[in-house]
């Protein structure tokens, strides 16, 4: 999305306002929405607290454990669970 051009957008006589703004409009919306209402998109809080751990178990590891002629990687282990 970020790659999109607005020129099509500029020249139907929309504008553009300050990021500023943007992000304090977004998250005016998400706090009236309820910042813990069931979500249908990214992780599950189960899921994502199962990989912040397995990435904290990883990162602890001896760094000749951690490369992959050692044996599995975090990207491995946290697409493993």
């Amino acid at each position: 999305m970020m790659v999109r051009r607005n020129d099509a957008a500029k020249g139907s006589g929309l504008s553009l306002r300050p990021l500023c703004e943007t992000v304090h409009s977004a998250l005016a919306g998400e706090r009236q929405a309820g910042l813990d209402r069931p979500r249908n998109a990214g992780l599950s809080p189960e899921r994502e607290s199962t990989l912040l751990s397995a990435l904290r178990d990883a990162t602890r590891a001896r760094p000749a454990e951690r490369g992959a002629a050692n044996g599995p990687t975090i990207v491995d282990k946290a697409t493993s669970l």
